[in-house]
């Protein structure tokens, strides 16, 4: 009884193994039906086959579809370069670690780092020189938090078109409310244009 068993498991991998060796050599033929809801990013669908229920019982086999995508991270930048022209930094970059108006210092956000880059919403931590009440900088600068969002088209590429900053007022102060780093205007259009 034990030697059928093992037989009957020998021979079922066997079958599964020339089935899915048919599968391969049919990916992305119409054996997989119309694949549906695909992100646009998908670059490769590929059809698998995968044994389903128990040796000794009627074989089912069912198709899956195995989707990758194109990593999105590198392809989505920060706003335009005209935004930050002639002298701003990190515009029109992917991730960028340094960030620049290219006015006086407080438009600056040094050592940034991100997370989800390329998703919906991008979220950064760097530190921004910020000003004190009667003039001039604080020594060193603070914690600021970054939230990039948005995505669209910018220069003839996927950018994130807005840019929030949320910062203390002072050095060991509670972090303050959300603001727009560009006020009304997108970063994909020169700075300060929205005011003129």
């Amino acid at each position: 009884m034990r030697r059928v068993g093992v037989l009957g498991v020998a021979a079922a991998a066997l079958a599964l193994s020339v089935v899915a060796g048919s599968a391969s050599a049919g990916r992305g033929s119409k054996a997989c039906g119309k694949v549906s809801g695909v992100p646009i990013h998908a670059h490769n669908v590929s059809c698998r086959i995968a044994y389903r229920g128990q040796v000794g019982q009627s074989s089912e086999y069912m198709w899956w579809r195995r989707t990758t995508y194109r990593s999105h991270a590198a392809s989505v930048v920060l706003g335009g370069k005209v935004y930050g022209a002639p002298s701003g930094q990190g515009w029109g970059t992917a991730h960028p670690h340094f960030i620049y108006n290219g006015g006086d210092a407080s438009g600056s956000i040094t050592n940034v780092h991100w997370s989800s880059w390329g998703g919906a919403v991008a979220h950064g931590r760097g530190r921004n020189p910020i000003f004190k009440p009667r003039g001039g900088y604080y020594p060193r600068p603070v914690v600021a938090l970054l939230k990039a969002k948005d995505i669209g088209r910018c220069e003839g590429r996927d950018a994130y078109l807005r840019l929030l900053i949320r910062e203390p007022r002072r050095p060991g102060g509670p972090l303050g409310p959300w603001r727009s780093w560009s006020g009304a205007q997108t970063i994909c259009e020169p700075y300060g244009s929205a005011r003129r």
